[in-house]
């Protein structure tokens, strides 16, 4: 699932593949020399409603539902964009799966989602103990950004519901923002 591009793929992005890091940690060096101008994280050109003015683009998702995840989304764009954040290059879909671990070090993959964006949504898949390793973080990015990435998780499951396990993972992550909604935490 990219983060470019929330819960849909980068559509028309270039492959690169084999930019080099220490352990797990991605760098950013390399990205730098990714030789194509690298979108905006949540651009203008990349927002999430685009699902939103046709139902058949998520037949699963309830209407109801489909409001909640759009004010949802707007509350988090909201919240973003009054957080003190440092744009830099991100692989936009880092987790285990993209990450070759090599005698070198990490070998990450799968550039599809590459972006400028806060360093924080690619190291939030992490534990906390993890986290320490990329001190200084921003938390309450950290924070905002984790409730984005189960927002992006419920509509890219959504969009494969009539898989049983996605449906369940798209209903766990509804379920999750309900209840933050709920607790009086959103913007």
């Amino acid at each position: 699932m990219g983060v470019c591009q929330p819960c849909t793929r980068g559509r028309g992005q270039r492959r690169a593949h084999g930019a080099r890091g220490r352990g797990a940690k991605p760098r950013t060096s390399s990205a730098r020399r990714f030789s194509l101008r690298a979108p905006e994280f949540l651009g203008e050109d990349r927002s999430m409603p685009q699902f939103a003015p046709n139902p058949m683009a998520l037949p699963a998702l309830a209407h109801d539902d489909r409001e909640f995840l759009l004010s949802i989304y707007s509350s988090l764009r909201i919240a973003l964009d009054r957080l003190p954040v440092r744009l830099v290059p991100i692989l936009g879909d880092a987790h285990l799966g993209n990450v070759f671990i090599t005698s070198d070090g990490a070998l990450w993959n799968d550039f599809e989602d590459a972006c400028l964006g806060p360093r924080e949504w690619d190291i939030g898949f992490l534990s906390a103990p993890e986290l320490t390793a990329f001190e200084p973080l921003n938390r309450d990015a950290l924070v905002e950004l984790g409730y984005l990435r189960s927002l992006c998780v419920s509509v890219w499951c959504w969009a494969l519901a009539d898989i049983p396990e996605k449906r369940d993972a798209a209903e766990d992550h509804l379920g999750y923002l309900r209840e933050w909604a709920s607790s009086g935490r959103l913007a």
